[in-house]
């Protein structure tokens, strides 16, 4: 799928933006309130390996920043090092989806999976290099493995209307306007 067209995906990256403050409002407050606060759930990073995955446009960087700097509202984390970390994952992600075919949900849960553990990795190396000790790191780990397995397991449900999201704004590049 190709978003050339700034305007498209200028509406594309809207929506999305508003289905990302939508669901980190709910999770952040919900979470707490049946006792699962230690939790930090998010769709960010779905909705980036979304983009890395399906959509193909030059705004992408753009695109990463913007979703990492709404998510940056409801975290204390760091949106340069998530913008960083998704670009770099967008990268990798370019070089090797002529091979990865999300055609089934079992691939789909699996790709999103070990794309969120080359994240993890990402980070955990930036957060020790940062603060030369392991011990955030090891309680980002016992977080990040609940969440990276329900967000995997969401991702074959939420892809299909990140889809029409992305591609419901692409319909008009494909028709003959002559």
């Amino acid at each position: 799928m190709q978003t050339n067209d700034l305007k498209s995906g200028l509406i594309s990256i809207s929506l999305t933006l508003v289905f990302l403050l939508i669901t980190d409002i709910v999770f952040s407050s919900l979470l707490p309130l049946i006792g699962l606060g230690q939790f930090r759930f998010s769709l960010h990073i779905l909705f980036i390996l979304y983009l890395g995955l399906r959509i193909s446009s030059p705004y992408i960087a753009i695109f990463i920043f913007l979703i990492e700097y709404f998510h940056s509202l409801f975290t204390i984390e760091s949106w340069a090092m998530g913008t960083f970390t998704g670009i770099l994952i967008c990268l990798l992600i370019s070089v090797v989806k002529d091979i990865i075919h999300l055609k089934t949900k079992l691939m789909t849960f699996l790709m999103v999976q070990l794309f969120q553990l080359v994240w993890f990795v990402i980070v955990a190396l930036m957060i020790y290099l940062k603060l030369d000790d392991m011990s955030y790191v090891w309680a980002r780990l016992i977080n990040f493995i609940p969440v990276s397995i329900i967000i995997s397991f969401l991702s074959p449900f939420l892809f299909p209307i990140l889809d029409r999201i992305w591609a419901s704004r692409d319909d008009h590049l494909l028709q003959d306007n002559g």
